[in-house]
């Protein structure tokens, strides 16, 4: 189906769009629409560090309790966004491995934009300020400002 420039769905894709950075209900199926910023933070780069060492050790997949000390629990990270800076692949068994890039930034080759805004999981807009792991490293990750989504 081709959407014309005046069709009506047009007009609510529009709506959406234009709305989305506050959060908004989508008038077709009333889901929540709303553009979230990840800022790259300490814990992201910690996981990538780790999966980069595991990866120059088995050069394959790891998910994501692999990378867990003994005797702990956390297997869930704010790592796996990495995959939208293009720092990582997933696979389909939510198994990941460090991509070119990725390794770069973890040997501090590389500077990367410091956040990307998401909606419904797709990049939206990065941000043109670059960090390095190192300066990431040295960052607080700020809960509050995560949750209120992108400014």
């Amino acid at each position: 189906m081709i959407i014309g420039p005046k069709t009506p769905l047009q007009d609510v894709i529009d709506f959406v769009d234009r709305e989305a950075k506050d959060g908004v209900r989508c008038p077709c199926c009333q889901r929540l629409v709303k553009v979230y910023r990840r800022k790259l933070h300490r814990e992201m780069a910690t996981f990538i560090i780790h999966l980069v060492r595991r990866y120059q050790v088995t050069g394959g997949w790891t998910h994501v309790r692999e990378l867990d000390a003994p005797g702990t629990r956390k297997s869930s990270t704010d790592g796996a966004y990495l995959v939208h800076w293009g720092l990582l692949e997933r696979d389909r068994h939510r198994r990941y491995r460090p991509t070119a890039d990725g390794i770069e930034f973890a040997m501090d080759r590389l500077h990367v934009s410091r956040w990307v805004d998401l909606r419904n999981n797709e990049p939206q807009d990065f941000s043109e300020d670059t960090v390095s792991i190192v300066e990431v490293l040295g960052s607080p990750f700020d809960y509050e400002e995560l949750m209120r989504g992108a400014p």
